[in-house]
């Protein structure tokens, strides 16, 4: 259709435009319209070609498109569906798919003034969708529309939406599939200012049940069930033993769900399988979240309404069980087995962790120091209730099993505590001035007879004052005091 002359207005209504062909410079393979104002409804625009403007080609004053859909129009240069020359142009509740343009495979302006509105456009070239003419100042500004994930070239004016996954329920129908984020997402007041029709381009009331406005030609008939997720109900792990939990889906279309994260700070001990499960072994401590998106078969998307929170914590120790103690540590270093023992530096750690509950420490064989650093006040602390018992090979299941300490002939412990920070230690006592004060201080710490240590060689504080006491406790007969 051409229409051209100053002054003069078109009005296309329940038209359909399928299979034309505009040749020559022109364009407009279906509707070509210069000088004039035009208006169009619920018409619907599909495999149309031209030079420019696929579909329609508008050129001088206010045009107007409402409830129309342009499907699968192709210009060979610029505007697979519409091409804007010069006009004013007010694009509402509208839909494009599958459009193809050098430039601009939905909308190309050379000098035109654009506004979407309740629109929605998918697979229309990506980037490519929108082409703005460079040196003219055209314009294109969209709000409550959706848009494919990396369409460019409009400015937002607010409530746009971005999908990956196509809103239409096919690649040759501009409808809306049952999880559509259209649906129900509209601007009732912006399709009311463009005196919008009481049906859309089906004939179905513009307006379902007069609820909230559908984006695009078509209003979705019926209630969508949308997908939710729920987070698993668990939201406690320990260090070390094995958790697994599944997050659950609910609505949506149909099929098989399958899972994803949407953001996470979980450390990489723990995961989310396609299947929805969150699980692995924790190798540390710390609270972690994670938001989790759900899909079907049909490409519906839900999120979940908040990030899943996950506190790990360290295995609680029962009372009267062992604190173990290895010169290196071993796994976990949480002091629950030889397996997982905590390393030498952390010995007083591991006698501060059997205080809460008497427990006993035992300590395999190597060399420990109060500090790692350089600091001579620093000492090990007994506890009271606390039985630390050193000789170990780090094998042992009961206290029976380490091998005998017998100092006195020459079979003492091979475990030692030593003040000897610096490891330089010589014959006589040489280079001992900046070892330890005190390798063990117990200064008024309310220590009694439940304050066991059993099996040491305590070596290398600087003045030979190996243990104070200073509470009434009794040192330990199994005792071997070592000068450097």
């Amino acid at each position: 259709m051409y229409f051209t002359g100053q002054n003069q207005a078109l009005k296309l209504t329940n038209c359909v435009f399928e299979n034309n062909r505009g040749e020559g410079g022109d364009g407009g393979g279906a509707v070509f319209v210069n000088g004039g104002s035009a208006t169009i409804i619920n018409s619907h625009f599909v495999s149309n070609t031209a030079t420019n403007g696929g579909a329609v080609c508008f050129n001088g004053t206010n045009q107007q498109v409402t409830n129309s859909s342009f499907v699968g129009n192709v210009a060979t240069e610029h505007g697979g569906a519409i091409s804007n020359g010069s006009a004013t142009l007010q694009l509402t509740n509208s839909s494009f798919q599958g459009n193809q343009a050098p430039q601009g495979g939905a909308v190309y302006s050379d000098y035109g003034r654009s506004q979407l509105v309740n629109s929605v456009f998918f697979n229309n070239g990506g980037a490519n969708t929108f082409v703005l003419e460079d040196g003219f100042s055209p314009s294109l500004a969209a709000s409550f529309s959706v848009f494919e994930s990396g369409a460019t070239g409009y400015s937002d004016a607010g409530n746009n939406l971005l999908s990956t996954v196509s809103p239409f329920v096919s690649a040759t129908s501009t409808q809306l599939r049952d999880c559509s984020p259209a649906i129900n997402t509209g601007s009732n007041q912006a399709y009311s200012t463009a005196n919008g029709p009481a049906t859309d381009l089906a004939g179905n009331a513009r307006q379902y049940n007069g609820g909230v406005i559908d984006r695009g030609a078509y209003e979705y008939q019926g209630n969508p069930t949308l997908l939710t997720v729920s987070n698993p109900a668990i939201s406690t792990a320990t260090v070390g033993q094995v958790f697994s939990q599944p997050f659950t889906a609910s609505g949506g279309g149909s099929g098989q769900y399958s899972y994803s994260v949407v953001s996470s700070n979980l450390p990489t001990s723990l995961s989310v399988s396609s299947a929805g499960v969150l699980s692995g072994t924790p190798t540390q401590t710390g609270s972690y979240s994670v938001l989790v998106q759900v899909s079907d078969a049909n490409g519906c998307v839900g999120v979940a309404s908040a990030a899943y929170s996950l506190t790990v914590s360290n295995v609680a120790l029962p009372c009267g069980t062992v604190v173990f103690v290895t010169q290196n540590g071993a796994g976990l270093q949480n002091g629950s087995n030889w397996a997982n023992a905590f390393a030498g530096t952390a010995l007083q750690t591991a006698i501060n962790t059997a205080t809460t509950c008497g427990a006993q420490v035992w300590v395999a064989q190597g060399l420990y120091k109060p500090t790692t650093g350089t600091n001579r006040s620093i000492s090990f602390v007994m506890k009271p209730g606390v039985a630390i018992y050193g000789g170990f090979r780090g094998t042992e299941g009961q206290l029976g099993d380490r091998p005998t300490i017998i100092p006195i002939a020459d079979q003492p412990s091979s475990s030692t505590l030593s003040g000897d920070l610096s490891g330089d230690d010589g014959p006589d006592f040489a280079n001992n001035a900046d070892n330890s004060y005190h390798v063990i201080k117990n200064d008024n710490n309310g220590l009694d007879n439940t304050a066991v240590l059993d099996g040491f060689v305590i070596s290398g504080a600087m003045q030979m004052e190996t243990i104070q006491l200073m509470s009434g406790a009794e040192p330990s007969t199994v005792l071997a005091v070592v000068p450097a």
